[in-house]
């Protein structure tokens, strides 16, 4: 950027994302462009990666954007090879692609081409989400009046089929859950370094029956949650990133000591409880005793 470079800026450099030649003279590939930053621009948060300006020529349609210093998680899980990252380390990604969808949907925009090339992370450990070229508004923030068009078919806007639900893969509008189920895979794929169906769509995996197994560095309970994230029915899938992050991070740590704790008082109570039966026993014999030898003296 020239003028924050005139201006003594220490990181004065941007980057550009710029539509391929072929695609120049296609009928709505600007647009598309177009909307990635108006998308991206309405969407504030750490973890998205942040579009400064656009603009078009005659040769050249163009996206200004911030720039970024490290690899994509394509690149990650390609390094993480054969046996995938640990969990501990799984989790610092997952967490901050976790805030920035539960972000991205409540601001009404579903990201719905999530897969590995998508995000990036940074040398200081910051994770990027960029690509929202095919997102679409929920309903609830739809703008009647918007040139936006809703159910464009141009081939640059498709999906990327092995990351795709079978609800997109059928055409159908995207939802959260879409962008659950790609979550789900990308986090298969970080923890084995393997595609939970081995690579191939989510409706042929559904077709074969396919069942993704369970990753040796994950617990049973995480393993459930996962599980249900790549379940092919979206009416079995987690509600929403909220949720997900809830049961996801839960910490089993102050539970398994309130049981603790309850357990102890219990045995306490238990054993004082049998103690005291004891005493009582005692003293009933005591009495009975005492009694006989009223009697006997009588």
């Amino acid at each position: 950027d020239l003028l924050l470079e005139a201006s003594g800026s220490s990181a004065p450099y941007v980057a550009l994302k710029i539509l391929q030649r072929e695609y120049l003279n296609q009928p709505g590939a600007a647009k598309i462009l177009i909307r990635e930053a108006q998308k991206t621009q309405q969407l504030s948060h750490p973890n998205i990666i942040r579009v400064y300006d656009f603009g078009g020529e005659k040769q050249a349609h163009y996206l200004v954007m911030e720039w970024l210093d490290g690899e994509t998680l394509e690149e990650v899980i390609r390094r993480s090879r054969p046996n995938g990252l640990n969990y501990k380390s799984a989790a610092k990604v997952l967490n901050q692609v976790i805030a920035a969808l539960k972000y991205a949907h409540s601001q009404g925009v579903v990201h719905a081409d999530l897969k590995p090339s998508n995000i990036m992370l940074t040398r200081d450990g910051t994770i990027k989400l960029f690509d929202f070229g095919v997102s679409r508004a929920f309903n609830l923030h739809a703008d009647d009046y918007s040139t936006e068009v809703q159910n464009e078919t141009n081939a640059l806007s498709g999906y990327t089929p092995t990351y795709a639900s079978p609800n997109l893969l059928q055409g159908k509008e995207p939802e959260a859950k879409d962008d659950i189920f790609a979550f789900s895979a990308i986090a298969y794929e970080l923890l084995t370094s393997q595609h939970p169906f081995m690579r191939k769509p989510a409706d042929l995996a559904q077709k074969s029956q396919m069942k993704a197994k369970k990753p040796r560095h994950l617990s049973l309970y995480k393993w459930y949650i996962l599980r249900q994230g790549l379940h092919f029915q979206a009416d079995s899938r987690l509600e929403s990133f909220s949720d997900l992050d809830k049961r996801i991070n839960i910490h089993f740590g102050p539970v398994v000591t309130a049981l603790v704790a309850a357990c102890c008082v219990a045995v306490t109570i238990g054993y004082g409880y049998q103690q005291n039966n004891i005493k009582i026993e005692q003293l009933s014999a005591n009495l009975q005793q005492s009694k006989q030898t009223v009697l006997d003296v009588q």
